[in-house]
């Protein structure tokens, strides 16, 4: 899969217009606007101009390009100043925030700086930006949860388990004012660091999946149970609602076995009804 997105420092592209153009998602600065970038800050009128487009915003922190040259305690005070500037935007407590790397360095060079900015938000919410040497080590070694490589200092390679590229630098998008140009990137995965996150797939029980239930417990298809197949759509959309992720798929099963059980309708098989309600739901969540 592949979705498409945009980064920039000063340029003001509206999110109507990107979205328009296909775009799903922007990149953008928390760090501090300097001289050559006086727009470089991600304001808080951008970010209400992109989320009332759908469009989705990842947060990268750069200040000067050998910053993740200067080792642990550099990484922790830059970790600290992003996430003010994400809490000031009003982003969530556990935000991702890509760190870039923005030369031809290697992995092990910048390592000390992502310790220090791990040190602070976690690997969990770490990002990096960079080449396939940077963005490789630091995935691989596990200083990291996100990567955004760049085809820069790349050689034409990508590395795979990064979730976002950028492809193309100083582009013109169509739509966009004439002579604004952005930099294209790409997400590869659902989940790229992106806010809002992405939303959980709906692993709701259809109508098919209780006639294949009724067939196969041998119970008649055309006249099913009133009460059975209520019963279990309930339990199953109280479990959906209350779900907020993949660990509570054991408390759907346990609800779902729970309703089933105090049915009592004569001739059903229970523990089958069960067995076959939770196979639903784990090849549903495969899916």
């Amino acid at each position: 899969m592949t979705i498409q997105g945009v980064d920039f420092a000063n340029e003001r592209p509206s999110g109507a217009d990107l979205y328009a153009a296909g775009k799903r998602f922007v990149v953008r600065y928390l760090s501090p606007n300097t001289a050559n970038n006086p727009g470089k800050k991600l304001t808080p009128a951008e970010r209400d101009d992109y989320r009332g487009a759908n469009l989705a915003i990842c947060v990268v922190w750069e200040t000067t390009t050998s910053r993740a040259r200067e080792g642990y305690a550099a990484g922790a005070a830059d970790a600290r100043a992003a996430v003010a500037a994400a809490a000031g935007l009003g982003f969530p407590s556990g935000q991702p925030i890509y760190f870039a790397v923005d030369e031809d360095t290697s992995g092990s060079a910048v390592a000390d700086y992502f310790h220090g900015v791990a040190s602070v938000i976690g690997v969990a919410r770490t990002g990096v930006y960079g080449s396939y040497r940077v963005v490789k080590y630091l995935m691989a070694n596990g200083l990291c949860k996100y990567g955004w490589q760049t085809y820069a200092w790349s050689g034409g390679l990508w590395y795979g388990p990064a979730q976002a590229q950028q492809y193309r630098n100083g582009q013109h998008v169509p739509g966009t004012p004439t002579g604004m140009y952005l930099d294209l990137c790409r997400a590869t995965t659902t989940d790229y660091g992106q806010w809002p996150p992405p939303q959980e797939e709906d692993m709701a029980l259809t109508a098919d999946d209780l006639h294949t239930l009724l067939t196969t417990l041998c119970l008649p298809a055309t006249n099913p149970t009133e009460t059975l197949g209520t019963a279990i759509l309930d339990a199953q959309n109280k479990a959906r609602d209350a779900a907020t992720g993949v660990a509570e798929v054991g408390a759907k099963v346990d609800a779902l076995t729970a309703a089933v059980a105090a049915i009592g309708t004569a001739g059903v098989d229970q523990d089958a009804l069960a067995a076959k309600v939770a196979d639903l739901l784990a090849a549903r969540l495969k899916d």
